[in-house]
């Protein structure tokens, strides 16, 4: 009984080291210029659903479906994205990153909202509403959240 139990025992282990030593992929860490980590870059192969994102230390793992050539894209907002042709095998390759920064090629973000008089609180994507103190005055509520829900159609909040 113990000696099939052990025999069962093996090639279940074995099983699962040979899918392990079998496994295809890319590891390795997204850094900036200077060495930095990058926590969130996004890791992807060209063409496919297959990708991951780098973690906070800017470590990746990506599994590939089978051994090839493949094009990885690396990118992350405020730096230039690249792109590498990799070649993976029954590996797991380890393969690091450095994205080179484009400040200088940002400029400034401006959000802009509206909410037109004949669109209605349904109707709008984003909902912006602006309150005067005048509008704040005209109630004898003394809490804010309630004022705001008489206020503003699109603010909702319980107490």
């Amino acid at each position: 009984m113990i000696k099939i139990l052990f025999k069962n025992s093996l090639i279940i282990l074995l099983l699962f080291f040979s899918n392990h030593l079998l496994a295809q992929g890319l590891k390795g860490k997204v850094t900036d210029s200077a060495g930095l980590a990058i926590p969130g870059a996004t890791v992807q192969v060209v063409g496919s659903k297959v990708g991951t994102s780098s973690d906070g230390n800017g470590l990746y793992v990506l599994k590939f479906p089978s051994a090839g050539a493949y094009k990885v894209r690396i990118s992350f907002t405020g730096y230039q994205t690249a792109e590498v042709a990799v070649q993976i095998d029954n590996t797991v390759k380890t393969m690091d990153f450095a994205l080179q920064d484009t400040k200088e090629l940002l400029s400034d973000v401006v959000v802009v909202g509206s909410r037109s008089t004949p669109r209605t609180n349904i109707e709008s994507v984003v909902p912006v509403d602006l309150i005067s103190t005048k509008d704040v005055k005209v109630f004898a509520q003394t809490d804010l959240t309630q004022i705001l829900n008489f206020v503003a159609p699109s603010f909702s909040s319980n107490r």
